[in-house]
């Protein structure tokens, strides 16, 4: 990540590094804030940070604006070197059965299926790239479209829906469909990176039947039809179902966890609330994720599309070039492993086009600009939101252990993640005052680590620094400079 981020910026963090003689006067007030980390880990480790990653890169109406095999390298690297662990990839039914394949959903015509579409080779140059590096996949169904080209009705959709998008039709035909493409992609192109599996983005409002009404009860019967399925083809051990996938809407999550509990092995919601522009934004964050969480119960929780509020419409993020972007969904992630969110997914990793449309249409002609990278006419340039967002990835790896941190100021949160592989302790910091704050790190896991040495990076107002490796004061302690966040990665022998 070097290559994207200011060194200047990091030297200048490094030099408030606590030392005998390294601290004025001026700078010991206000008094030191103590931040402890508790030896016992949350009950479920990280499952993924990382971002959205739509299947569109190798479609034609991005392949005559650039998006090559040269694109696509640079475009890779780039993914690599934020350390994303985990994407989320939708798939539609359109894509591979664009006509009922039989008018029995018991038995299934593989020769009706049109696994050669063009989305579905998209998809798979992606899915090839994930297996490679070993990145997971939670695939989405997104939904039944209302209508195809040409407005023609889809024959799994209904027709009469007030959205492009619809509910399916017939519980049995969806899971037909949904075992079908599992199959495709985990049995016949032995796709492993794929290890879960969500039904309907965003159900709470775009699960509309014929009555634009949305309906909970055939929500929950479809999704039973769907893991019975899955269990009688032999499916069912090889993924993760993750459901609710709301648009925040905490009546459909808690409907949720209560109807499907026993069919569910994890639950999402999706979070566009938060402005570090609003007062308190950070117990607002804690208690967002808490309520989640505790509703939930014994199942993970993640929030698989993560923003802010600054939105117009589903294609523009307004506040897409500021730091307080990057800023408040680097803290959200922090806040929220705390309360035990075990990972969130960006929304979303690079602009693309989901569309060919008039640029003055309100949606910039089917470019999503929302994104932690620009587009390929800009050579997939990082974006601050991009640069604090790769703090949270690397130092959040999948899998690890989550230590949470307690702090005795309303300013200053940290913590910290013991990767899987037990190379090391990683500390996620963020200090929100306008001040420099001195910290006291406590309870920090390190077990078989030494604490004599660290590699810090940093993410401030002037974009992003590091990595660099300095030595550790003793006891561990620091000043962070003002509104800056910070990864502190302590490396020790892996397993």
């Amino acid at each position: 990540m070097s290559r994207f981020l200011n060194s200047g910026f990091l030297a200048a963090v490094l030099a408030l590094w606590l030392g005998p003689h390294a601290v004025s006067r001026a700078q010991e007030a206000p008094a030191p804030v103590a931040v402890t980390f508790s030896e016992q880990a949350n009950r479920h480790g990280v499952s993924g940070f990382g971002g959205e990653w739509d299947p569109h890169f190798w479609t034609e109406r991005n392949g005559r604006r650039g998006c090559d095999e040269a694109a696509w390298r640079t475009l890779t690297d780039r993914i690599r070197g934020l350390g994303v662990s985990r994407v989320r990839t939708a798939v539609l039914p359109d894509w591979y059965e664009p006509e009922n394949d039989n008018a029995d959903p018991a038995v299934t015509d593989g020769a009706a299926f049109t696994w050669d579409s063009e989305q579905m080779r998209s998809l798979r140059r992606q899915l090839d790239f994930c297996q490679e590096s070993g990145i997971r996949v939670t695939l989405t169904w997104w939904c039944a479209p209302a209508r195809v080209a040409g407005g023609k009705p889809y024959w799994l959709g209904f027709a009469g829906s007030k959205q492009w998008c619809s509910a399916p039709n017939d519980a049995a035909e969806c899971a037909e469909n949904v075992a079908a493409v599992l199959r495709h992609l985990l049995v016949d192109r032995g796709y492993s990176c794929i290890d879960a599996f969500t039904f309907m983005n965003e159900p709470d409002w775009t699960y509309l039947n014929d009555e634009n009404r949305v309906d909970f009860g055939h929500y929950a019967e479809v999704c039973r039809a769907i893991h019975a399925r899955l269990v009688r083809e032999g499916l069912r051990d090889r993924l993760e179902l993750d459901l609710a996938d709301d648009s925040s809407h905490r009546g459909w999550l808690q409907q949720t966890a209560g109807a499907l509990g026993g069919v569910s092995d994890r639950l999402n919601a999706h979070s566009y609330v938060f402005s570090c522009e609003d007062p308190g934004y950070a117990s607002a964050m804690r208690a967002w994720v808490r309520d989640r969480v505790v509703g939930c119960g014994a199942l993970p929780f993640a929030v698989n599309e993560l923003g802010t509020r600054h939105v117009q419409g589903a294609y523009t993020a307004t506040d897409i070039e500021t730091f307080e972007r990057g800023f408040c969904v680097a803290q959200f992630a922090l806040l929220g492993l705390n309360e035990g969110m075990t990972g969130a997914l960006f929304w979303g990793l690079h602009d693309q086009y989901y569309y060919d449309g008039n640029p003055e249409d309100g949606s910039n002609g089917g470019l999503m600009k929302t994104n932690l990278m620009a587009y390929a006419d800009e050579g997939w340039r990082m974006r601050p939101a991009g640069e604090a967002w790769s703090l949270v990835c690397r130092g959040a790896p999948r899998g690890a252990r989550v230590h949470p941190g307690t702090s005795d100021s309303p300013e200053v949160d940290g913590v910290a993640l013991v990767p899987p592989d037990g190379g090391g302790v990683n500390l996620l910091l963020v200090n929100r005052a306008d001040a420099a704050r001195k910290v006291t790190l406590c309870g920090i896991p390190a077990r078989e680590v030494s604490l004599e040495k660290a590699e810090i990076s940093t993410f401030g107002r002037n974009g992003g620094s590091g990595p660099e490796t300095r030595a550790w004061t003793e006891p561990p302690a620091l000043e962070l400079p003002p509104e800056t966040f910070l990864l502190v990665r302590f490396f020790g022998p892996k397993k």
